[in-house]
C-alpha cells in the first residue's frame, strides 16, 4: 500500500528483486547469449539517426548491453537484480 507522497509502493519493488535475484542466481543465460530482435533493430535504426546514448531498463544479464555498447553506443544498463548487473559488468570485462 502507498503510504503518503510516495507514487513507489516498496513492498512490490522489494518482491520484484527478490525474484530476479533468484532467477539469476540460478541461470545466468537464462534468456540466451546472443542479442535481441530489437536490440539488433535499435543499434541500425540509432545509427542512422546519428544517435549514441542508450538508457535500457531491464537490463538482465546484459547481452543486449554488451551488444550495443560493443556497437559503438554509451549504454546505460538498469536493472532490478544485483547480481544481473554484477554479470554484466564481469562480462563487460572480457569483450
Amino acid at each position: 500500500m502507498m503510504q503518503g507522497d510516495s507514487c513507489i509502493d516498496k513492498e512490490i519493488l522489494r518482491k520484484q528483486q527478490n525474484h530476479w535475484e533468484k532467477i539469476f542466481l540460478n541461470n545466468n543465460a537464462k534468456f540466451g547469449e546472443k542479442p535481441s530482435l530489437p536490440a539488433q533493430w535499435t543499434a541500425e535504426t540509432f545509427r542512422k539517426k546519428g544517435k549514441t546514448n542508450i538508457l535500457e531498463l531491464g537490463a538482465r544479464q546484459g547481452r543486449d548491453t554488451l551488444f550495443l555498447a560493443v556497437n559503438g553506443f554509451e549504454v546505460c544498463s538498469l536493472d532490478y537484480s544485483k547480481n544481473g548487473i554484477h554479470v554484466i559488468r564481469q562480462k563487460a570485462r572480457i569483450v
